[in-house]
């Protein structure tokens, strides 16, 4: 990844550009506006987290992972979780919620445990050690806790057997259930062995707890489940699903469709690309952001001017962050006039 010299948080203005009356036609909005330097940060930026009042910057850093900003004034409070094998030191922290809580947690699967972070108001932020966890769970791209007990991630790297969504029952130690990847020959063209880049994809659970949902990088679909996890809407492009072809075992010709999500218990938010990954990195692309509501059906589309890599959505003041591709910049979209006209439509 690129190392860069400055962190810029950008505020951004929407303007409409297509509405309509009819329900069933989807309405875009165009970002445009004048650009703000607030901060700046001497490491890149690899993803953003908000949560409390406060800014998590999980950034590329040989010292620490985290940069930690208040959300009110911008302002730099500390770097948060140093890099290290040392009892207070990580190797691979992710950041997961507890849904419907104002809970904060650290997992690290090379620590082989679950973390709680205490002190938010004072920024302090110390950890306590709460559960051991299996690595056999694996190394996850997404995760969330559920009523003290379950924790779900999306497709685990180190896993020894691929999944879509996995619970387990982190106080007891056990498995409670694993949703597979079903009928692969709707996605691939032969046999698969590389299952996570073939199947990468992020996944979110609805802050209810009713629903979930999938969204897969190199596969133009979203998975919406309920909450048994038994049955999943598939959610498809216009083309619909393209078989990835394969070649010993490994995809070819990959096109990157979904990159991100954030959800609130009435929308889901989608980085979308539609990009060769040939193209990945080289060809700059504006990106869009789809805004799914819980039944699948597509109610907005976010053009933006920014080739993003990465969302984060605070619900209490509207406000959705893009991380830019090249980790230059994080960009702050106001998207309150947006939500007021689905609400109204």
């Amino acid at each position: 990844m690129k190392r860069v010299s400055k962190w810029f948080l950008i505020v951004v203005s929407i303007i409409l550009i297509e509405s309509c009356t009819n329900p069933e036609q989807v309405r875009k909005v165009k970002i445009s506006g004048e650009r703000e330097q607030i901060l700046q940060n001497e490491v890149a930026e690899l993803d953003v987290t908000i949560f409390d009042t406060l800014i998590f910057i999980h950034k590329y850093s040989a010292e620490s992972f985290f940069s930690v900003y208040s959300k009110k004034d911008n302002r730099f409070l500390k770097d948060w979780l140093k890099n290290g094998n040392g009892p207070e030191e990580f190797s691979a922290p992710k950041l997961f919620k507890q849904i419907n809580t104002n809970n904060l947690f650290v997992y690290d699967v090379f620590k082989g445990g679950v973390f709680k972070v205490n002190n938010f108001s004072n920024s302090f932020l110390e950890i306590d050690y709460l559960y051991e966890l299996d690595p056999a769970f694996g190394l996850t791209q997404d995760m969330v806790l559920q009523n003290d007990s379950l924790i779900i991630g999306n497709l685990g790297y180190l896993s020894p057997k691929p999944f879509l969504i996995k619970g387990f029952d982190i106080k007891n130690k056990k498995e409670l259930f694993s949703v597979p990847i079903l009928d692969l020959n709707e996605y691939v063209s032969e046999s698969v062995a590389d299952f996570y880049t073939t199947f990468y994809n992020f996944f979110r659970l609805k802050p209810d707890g009713s629903k979930s949902v999938i969204a897969f990088n190199y596969f133009d679909r979203l998975l919406i489940f309920g909450e048994d996890y038994s049955k999943a809407k598939k959610v498809d492009g216009e083309l619909g699903v393209k078989k990835v072809k394969m070649s010993g075992g490994k995809p070819l010709d990959l096109v990157n469709y979904y990159f991100d999500l954030e959800v609130t218990n009435d929308y889901i938010f989608a980085l979308y690309y539609d990009q060769p990954e040939s193209e990945y990195g080289e060809l700059m692309k504006p990106s869009q952001i789809k805004i799914f509501d819980w039944d699948g059906v597509l109610v907005q589309v976010i053009e933006t001017p920014d080739y993003l890599m990465g969302i984060s959505y605070d619900q209490e003041d509207q406000i959705l962050y893009g991380v830019d591709h090249f980790q230059e910049k994080i960009l702050q979209y106001d998207i309150s006039n947006i939500l007021e006209l689905n609400e109204n439509q």
